[in-house]
């Protein structure tokens, strides 16, 4: 009997613990995320949003027009823009960052962007990964 009922939890938790995503549509992303879109991708349409359940996370994944990609956290805080080769907005990065890379790399552009526990990272369009704090001050490269 013991061990039916464990089994039983096993498998409920397996069946829960599955990740789950789900088609939405854009007025179903937070406001932030659609505030963030509209502010920083004028112009661009979304081709779809995904709200992504992960164990006991939320998050959701956005594609845009022009081939962005965008993950905002479940407040709708982005985390992660992929540029896929294109240059990111100038608008997303820190302050800080876009005067750095400006001064040290004026020929290149983001292409990527990562907002880390503890900072940020980008790449640029010619391979280069770097790390910034919060406020977007340079910590290093990265392999």
């Amino acid at each position: 009997m013991i061990r039916l009922v464990v089994m039983a939890t096993v498998i409920s938790m397996v069946f829960v613990s599955c990740d789950k995503n789900q088609m939405i549509e854009e007025q179903d992303l937070p406001q932030q995320a659609r505030t963030f879109i509209a502010t920083h991708f004028q112009g661009q349409t979304m081709i779809f949003s995904l709200k992504e359940r992960d164990d006991l996370s939320l998050s959701y994944e956005v594609r845009l027009s022009d081939g962005f990609e965008l993950d905002f956290d479940r407040k709708g805080e982005v985390t992660n823009i992929e540029g896929n080769g294109s240059k990111l907005p100038d608008s997303v990065l820190p302050v800080l960052m876009r005067e750095y890379l400006t001064a040290k790399f004026p020929g290149n552009w983001v292409t990527d962007w990562d907002k880390e526990r503890y900072g940020q990272k980008v790449e640029l369009d010619n391979g280069i990964e770097m790390a910034f704090d919060s406020k977007g001050n340079f910590l290093r490269y990265e392999d």
